[in-house]
């Protein structure tokens, strides 16, 4: 086996205050946000969604 070096990931936090709006999904959510940072705007990060927002979806809508 082989040992893989890597550094420890920095943190985003997405907080999520308003309740998505009727007809809004998470994947609309979620678009919206590779939208604003890019595809590799995240790389080398973990995201962390927090919020009103995110506690209202349910778990199946938290998995998109």
């Amino acid at each position: 086996t082989q040992c893989l070096v890597q550094r420890k990931a920095k943190n985003y936090r997405v907080l999520v205050e308003n309740a998505l709006n009727p007809g809004v999904y998470a994947k609309d959510l979620i678009l919206y946000l590779i939208g604003q940072i890019g595809t590799a705007g995240a790389t080398g990060h973990t995201i962390e969604y927090m919020g009103p927002a995110i506690r209202a979806l349910s778990m199946e809508a938290r998995m998109t």
